[in-house]
């Protein structure tokens, strides 16, 4: 079988309030081991429960709803259709990724990552200018977007390594990497990824952002 929907929880008994012991992204592949014996509703919807076993060995129950199940010897299909499945989900990642990512404190101070991605594949990576005029060397090239594994991967780099996680929290998208065993955060602050026109729309909006905690009781 192959996961429809991004997010879909594996539930230890096949019931919506049963624990939920995994979650699988769109366009992974599991193996089905059985159904209930009835279609039961969810969500308004009218589907069997799934038994599964995903690549991790894990066996736990899925909603119809969010699997589209193959007959057995169809592997070539099951892959193919997987993987498109896979390159849609990418290719929404990469629309809503779209814009300039600025690193930020845990107190949502600004920093001096700069990422810029476009939704055609392209990036480009630099550290803030330490003084008015400078233009430092931006790190560019092309990215990919592994769906199954919620990662980013960079051909020529980052300023903060070659891979970034990104962490999807309803709507809202969150970037995360580690350097040297420290997390480093980044936060989308424009959906225009042009980030040379104004390199000081983040030195203001971190200003901004710490004289409200400075008035924090």
């Amino acid at each position: 079988g192959v996961i429809m929907e991004q997010d879909s929880s594996v539930r230890l008994d096949p019931l919506i309030y049963s624990a939920r012991i995994a979650v699988l992204a769109t366009g992974e592949q599991v193996e089905v081991l059985d159904k209930s014996k009835e279609k039961a509703p969810v969500a308004g919807k009218l589907n069997y429960w799934y038994k599964i076993r995903l690549r991790d060995g894990i066996v736990g129950w899925i909603y119809g709803a969010n699997l589209k199940v193959f007959t057995e010897g169809s592997d070539s299909s099951v892959e193919s259709f997987a993987k498109e499945l896979r390159a849609e989900e990418a290719g929404n990642v990469m629309k809503a990724l779209k814009g300039r990512w600025w690193s930020i404190t845990d107190t949502q101070a600004f920093t001096d990552n700069i990422l810029s991605l476009k939704d055609n594949g392209t990036y480009a990576s630099m550290k803030k200018a330490k003084a008015e005029g400078e233009n430092p060397p931006a790190l560019e090239g092309d990215y990919k977007v592994d769906t199954l594994n919620s990662k980013i991967t960079f051909s020529k780099g980052t300023t903060v390594g070659d891979t970034i996680d990104y962490i999807i929290r309803g709507d809202i998208y969150v970037l995360e990497s580690s350097v040297d065993g420290k997390r480093v955060t980044f936060k989308k602050i424009s959906s225009d990824p042009e980030y040379k026109r104004d390199m000081n729309e983040a030195e203001n909006a971190s200003a901004v952002s710490q004289k409200k905690e400075s008035k924090k009781p």
